[in-house]
């Protein structure tokens, strides 16, 4: 049995925040150029393709890149190799089969002239070649199973580069929202080839199908499955009503606010999501270590959302003046950071144990209520509305993820969590009242707040250790290892005496 450490999982949850970090900066400059190039009929046409295209992957998807993340990391943790690739080439298989005569069925009905609503045969045309690449998600899953974050990463980052360059140049060059959407399916390409190769090397090319294996991973999907249906659904429906109902400027608005929040949520999420591997290849300890997580991730990260919820004006004004008045929903969009890393958390824990059916739960508290909301709180509130429905999903959905906790005997310590949601509102209260310099005012909204979480031994000394040799180079860990003792008995004594 293989152990895994803080350390392990923080790094590869770095790389997984990094590309999520990379997905959401670079999306946004893709938007935001592309709109102030092609004006909102492009954006309104690309995004729609976009989103019917990933309903359609993501109802054919029937979970089981879920699946896959837990029963690789199992058999990673069992050192089975002949399971790892029976589980990847199940998959594949499946994803190949499913996705590419879903798309080429939809490729077909284009050139027949099919279309539908709104959806003309050329737009219907993009969503069959954007359903059929869809397969590429495989590989993405299997790396993350294997804890190998640093390759999406580095994907990700050329996949967006590559979007941004021919995405931008087609349509300053007359292609349009074809320009657009062709340029968006760059990331799928790159993946493709980059996430394949690295794929294929770590399981060979010996095809190993297995019908058990695949329904191992429709058991342990589907229960993701229909909650993320719903969350994509109400993704996208939170977007498009908004543009339907007030159209291409408020979307903007919304959309910038919604990306600045998810790089926030993702700094949390992603320490969470690197739970599922490392829990499913564990045979004890999997209740300290989800805890571990949950404390360590709201004591970092909770800090970071305070503050930009105190100074929503500061990542909105680097846009431009116009941005300022999605202010109100950044603020309200920050206050879902603890309810969901929470919920990701205990809903990680349950799959881990197989307990599917508290997964589900959990998935449908959460995101049932937000689509529903959206048709009532949108046409009435516009983007306030939508960020209204995105929390009020996401505190449901921790009502339901702490019964769900009582119900596997996973104990969540309320006082801790008490502490690390009310010490940064305090601070920022406090920072506000003063009204005290930004710079200064982040620094004592965050700074203070580990100060304080290390005091009272919320944030331990060995999680910034685990963290700090998780991210350091060798080189850098040899100073540390040489340096590191005296100084940081001198700075705990410090701490110490500073805060007494």
């Amino acid at each position: 049995m293989v152990k895994m450490s803080l350390a392990k999982i923080v790094k590869s949850s770095v790389w997984l925040y990094g590309s999520n970090l990379v997905n959401n900066l670079f999306g946004f400059a893709y938007w935001f150029i592309i709109s102030a190039i092609g004006g909102p009929e492009i954006l309104g046409v690309t995004s729609s393709i976009i989103g019917l295209a990933g309903l359609v992957s993501g109802f054919l998807s029937f979970g089981i890149g879920i699946g896959l993340v837990r029963f690789v990391g199992k058999s990673i943790g069992d050192r089975d190799e002949a399971s790892v690739s029976a589980y990847f080439w199940s998959a594949l298989l499946f994803f190949l089969l499913v996705y590419l005569s879903t798309g080429l069925t939809l490729i077909v009905l284009s050139f027949l002239g099919f279309s539908f609503s709104n959806f003309s045969s050329s737009m219907l045309r993009f969503v069959g070649i954007m359903v059929l690449l869809a397969f590429v998600n495989t590989f993405n899953s299997f790396l993350m199973a294997s804890l190998r974050t640093d390759l999406i990463f580095k994907s990700n980052l050329v996949g967006n580069l590559l979007k941004l360059a021919t995405g931008v140049g087609l349509v300053l060059l007359g292609w349009g929202w074809v320009g657009a959407v062709i340029g968006y399916m760059a990331i799928q390409l790159t993946n493709l080839v980059i996430l394949g190769f690295e794929s294929f090397k770590r399981v060979g090319l010996k095809i190993i199908f297995k019908i058990s294996n695949l329904k191992n991973l429709f058991k342990a999907g589907i229960v993701s499955w229909l909650p993320g249906i719903v969350a994509l659904a109400g993704q996208w429906l939170g977007v498009l009503f908004v543009f339907g109902s007030s159209g291409a400027y408020e979307t903007g608005l919304y959309y910038v606010a919604f990306s600045i929040a998810n790089v926030v949520f993702m700094s949390g999420m992603s320490l969470s999501s690197m739970l599922l591997p490392v829990l499913s290849g564990m045979e004890d300890g999997r209740k300290r270590t989800t805890w571990r997580v949950i404390r360590v991730g709201l004591s970092l990260t909770w800090p970071l959302a305070v503050f930009i919820g105190t100074y929503p004006w500061l990542p909105l004004s680097l846009l431009g003046e116009s941005y300022l008045e999605a202010s109100p929903v950044l603020e309200l969009l920050m206050l879902n950071l603890v309810a969901i890393l929470l919920s990701s958390s205990i809903s990680n824990l349950s799959y881990a144990y197989g307990l599917y059916r508290y997964v589900l739960l959990i998935g449908l508290a959460q995101n049932i209520p937000r689509v529903f909301l959206y048709y009532i709180l949108v046409s009435c509130m516009g983007m306030l509305g939508a960020a209204l429905s995105f929390t009020i999903g996401a505190f449901l959905g921790v009502i339901v993820a702490v019964f769900v906790a009582s119900r596997i005997g996973f104990h969540i310590r309320i006082g801790e969590i008490a502490t690390i949601a009310a010490v940064p509102p305090l601070l920022a209260f406090l920072v506000l009242l003063l009204n005290i310099h930004f710079v200064a005012g982040g620094l004592i909204i965050y700074g203070l707040s580990i100060l304080l979480f290390l005091k009272l031994n919320i944030l331990q000394w060995k999680d910034l250790s685990d963290i700090a040799e998780s991210l350091l180079p060798g080189k850098l860990q040899l100073i540390k290892k040489i340096a590191g003792s005296r100084l940081l008995v001198k700075i705990k004594k410090h701490i110490n005496y500073t805060i007494d």
